[in-house]
């Protein structure tokens, strides 16, 4: 194991322009108000290899990320620049937002704990939350003393220290002392705290391994892991004296837990005909049976299972899969506490969306989604492609493929079907297949698709990849034709899966973020795109709901977002801390406004931005800086007093408003403040207007000072003041002191400008600083004279 120091001196990080962020204008058929959206190339065909001098990037094979949009990526070197041969072309890269590491090369850097051996090729890479990366490879045979029986390994590579969790040949197994692995799945499970589940076989006569002991399921980690299932040796839940034949690879949660298709010995009650079967089961050895050949299917009228496909498995335990029952009649299940479900079956009817028509598989034929089998979200929801049988219910050849999600306790919903419905961002066209499918922790659905197009410019039958919800609400991310750094892709491509809670690898995280594969005649790119968010709810609704915006994403600190557009949207802010990358309210179309609240704090990595017909409102913090060209109106500014603090500078343009309301003359009970106020940790920018206004009953008396703003960094004046009439025995003096802007009220016929009992030079100097020079004046505070000038005058009528 290598320690961090190791790791460091081993590899290069490039920082800065190492990605390139394109902004795309999507037309998006189902979101005008989302119209913008992030694209990050973060590796294209002839880009500088990072930390190879002299290299040149040719060929993404494959990427996943994880859920704070970090990236790894496995790819090849063109063999044509920097000395790279065909034992040094695979490596594996790790990027973030401002940086590209080079984890691991083939043919050079070494390979954890195999002192003098080099990789040679990657098979797959996977990134948990916390930014390690599990890789699945092969070493070369030969460097280090490797052969072929020991070459073939999984590892990881940590902040931490970098390890191998698992290699053939050499290291005893968790839970098998003396023992070796033989074989280890090709396939990578990793869970999104970076435990790796692993399958596979042990070399006979290592650790007392036998020809009848030698297959198990193990959870790996840093340090050590945990045997799971072992052929012969563990129980088997649900099955009285059985022991365990052989695994499938498995799938595996963050709570420790693995599902899995397994056989069983034939020995006393089993026979061939209830071999297999499908198990979760726990790190301390118990487990559940969750389906088995020969058992009653639920909802299938007492047919009996057949084969199964690999299950699927969620943080809470449930367990969705497909099956073909002992009539070969295919089918979807979910088991949801401790309760199995008939999710869909074929040949029943009942297909959702589509009247009359059957179902009649539920797998990809072409073989291109992995596994083939139904995805899983963190609510329970299934989500499975289907194909429907030609003539019932009035199916063609054009139109009988189809994506159906089916919700916890609700009944199922087409999403969208080959040959029919509108394709957002390009008009005129249909798809005719999906071939890649996602499903992320909290339900929004990636679909990569070939289309149809009748009448250019899209070429018929190419990829693209969108992104949709079971709203309806469908976002285009990348059209064939596209330009992606400079060349036209011609399609795009993205792994599957179950957004990470099962394992599987992920491509697509819960804050609607994709990378994918933009395909080239030159090699391939990845790019990572991340959606605009856009309020899509009601006129009046919650922040917090997440069914309030685009695609039912909560905003995080990913994300542009925008209040406003063609609707009114008046926001109730979020109840507790929240960080966006950037946040527009307002436009040029109906009235929008966002109301903080008290603990909401708003961190704005990229500024909030309040636009015409925009209201910033309400009781709270925004973390950054503010600009402000439509209103700002601490409280409710009709009927309450608030506070609005803005760590950070504040900008207010010629069109902006500041709002304020005075219901009384003393602040100095926070949690009963009867005037607004707004503080600026920085620097306040001011011009547009300053707008006061009285509320209730409430008179303003001679001596009244109100500190409305607080500038720690300085202010200037407004271009104009809107005050509310006085008495005529008192007027308003704007005076600035020090880092706070001053309302005082002061004696209509009193030239003692400065307080101090006499009328002399100082209050000259006073009066001047308050009206004539500084900011505040108006002819309504400074015209003594009523000739529409404040000059000298003025001072001598005072």
């Amino acid at each position: 194991m290598k320690t961090s120091a190791t790791r460091t001196s081993r590899r290069t990080v490039l920082r800065g322009p190492a990605s390139r962020i394109v902004l795309l204008l999507l037309a998006l058929g189902f979101a005008p108000r989302c119209a913008v959206a992030a694209r990050q190339v973060i590796l294209a065909p002839g880009d500088a290899a990072p930390a190879t001098p002299g290299a040149v990037f040719e060929l993404t094979n494959g990427a996943t990320l994880n859920a704070a949009g970090e990236v790894a990526i496995w790819g090849a070197l063109a063999t044509t620049a920097g000395g790279v041969t065909d034992a040094t072309d695979d490596a594996v890269w790790k990027w973030t937002p401002n940086a590209i590491e080079l984890v691991a090369r083939a043919g050079t850097l070494g390979a954890p704990a195999a002192t003098g051996a080099d990789f040679a090729e990657f098979d797959a890479a996977a990134i948990a939350d916390d930014g390690r990366i599990a890789l699945r490879g092969e070493l070369a045979v030969g460097p280090g003393g490797v052969t072929s029986s020991d070459k073939e390994g999984i590892w990881e590579f940590a902040a931490i220290g970098d390890n191998v969790l698992a290699r053939t040949g050499i290291g005893a197994p968790p839970g098998v002392p003396g023992g070796a692995f033989n074989s280890l799945s090709t396939a990578l499970r990793q869970t999104p705290q970076g435990l790796v589940a692993a399958t596979g076989a042990l070399v006979n006569g290592s650790g007392g391994v036998t020809s009848n002991s030698n297959y198990g399921a193990w959870l790996l980690e840093t340090p050590g892991g945990v045997l799971v299932a072992r052929e012969g040796v563990t129980a088997v839940p649900g099955v009285a004296s059985a022991a365990f034949n052989t695994f499938a690879p498995a799938a595996a949660n963050d709570h420790r837990q693995i599902a899995v298709l397994a056989t069983l010995k034939t020995a006393g009650a089993v026979t061939i005909a209830n071999d297999s079967g499908l198990w979760r089961l726990e790190d301390d050895g118990t487990g559940a049976l969750i389906a088995r050949e020969g058992d009653a299917a639920p909802g299938a009228g007492g047919q009996t299972f057949a084969t199964f496909v690999e299950p699927r498995l969620n943080d809470a335990g449930d367990v969705a899969w497909s099956a073909r029952l002992a009539a070969q009649t295919p089918g979807v299940w979910r088991r949801r506490a401790g309760v199995g479900e008939l999710v869909a079956l074929a040949a029943a009817g009942n297909v959702p969306g589509v009247a009359g028509a059957n179902f009649t598989d539920f797998a990809t034929p072409d073989g291109k989604l992995p596994d083939a089998g139904p995805l899983l979200g963190s609510a329970g929801q299934v989500l499975f492609r289907g194909t429907l049988e030609t003539g019932a219910g009035g199916v063609t050849a054009d139109d009988d493929q189809g994506l159906w999600l089916y919700p916890a306790g609700s009944p199922g919903q087409l999403l969208v079907r080959t040959g029919s419905g509108a394709v957002a961002g390009a008009a005129n066209a249909s798809f005719t297949s999906f071939d890649n499918v996602a499903m992320n922790r909290t339900g929004q659905i990636a679909v990569g698709a070939t289309l149809h197009h009748d009448g250019a410019p899209l070429p018929d039958d190419h990829a693209g990849i969108w992104l949709m919800d079971a709203s309806g609400e469908s976002v285009a991310v990348a059209l064939p034709g596209h330009d992606v750094a400079g060349q036209t892709a011609v399609a795009f491509d993205f792994v599957g899966g179950s957004g990470g809670e099962d394992g599987r690898l992920r491509s697509f995280n819960e804050y609607g973020q994709l990378v994918y594969r933009a395909l080239f005649n030159t090699g391939s790119a990845t790019v990572l795109y991340t959606p605009e968010l856009a309020w899509r709810g009601p006129n009046f609704g919650d922040w917090d709901d997440a069914d309030n915006w685009t695609l039912g994403i909560r905003p995080a600190q990913v994300h542009q977002v925008t209040i406003g557009g063609s609707d009114r949207a008046f926001v109730t802010g979020p109840a507790d801390p929240v960080a966006v990358k950037q946040l527009s309210i307002g436009g040029t179309f109906a009235a929008a406004q966002l109301q903080l609240q008290p603990g909401g704090d708003l961190s704005v990595a990229e500024g909030l931005h309040v636009l015409p017909v925009g209201e910033l409102t309400g009781s709270g913090k925004v973390v950054g800086d503010v600009g402000n060209g439509g209103s700002l109106s601490p409280g409710l500014y009709s009927n309450g007093v608030g506070r609005i603090e803005v760590d950070g500078n504040y900008t207010q343009s010629s069109a902006g408003v500041l709002n304020l309301i005075l219901a009384g003359a003393d602040n100095s009970n926070p949690l009963a403040p009867q005037y607004d106020t707004l503080a600026v940790s920085g620097v306040a920018d001011l011009a547009g207007r300053l707008n006061v206004r009285l509320t209730g009953a409430f008179t303003p008396q001679i001596g009244d000072s109100f500190g409305v703003l607080f500038a720690s960094g300085g202010f200037d004046a407004f271009d104009t003041y809107s005050l509310p009439s006085l008495p005529a025995d008192r007027h308003w003096l704007v005076n600035p002191g020090g880092a706070t802007l001053f309302l005082n009220v002061i004696a209509a016929i009193s030239a003692d400008f400065n307080g101090s009992g006499a009328v002399d030079g100082a209050d000259l100097a006073a009066w001047q600083a308050g009206f004539g020079a500084g900011p505040g004046a108006t002819l309504s505070q400074g015209d003594a004279t009523g000739d529409g000038v404040i000059n000298g005058g003025d001072f001598l009528a005072w």
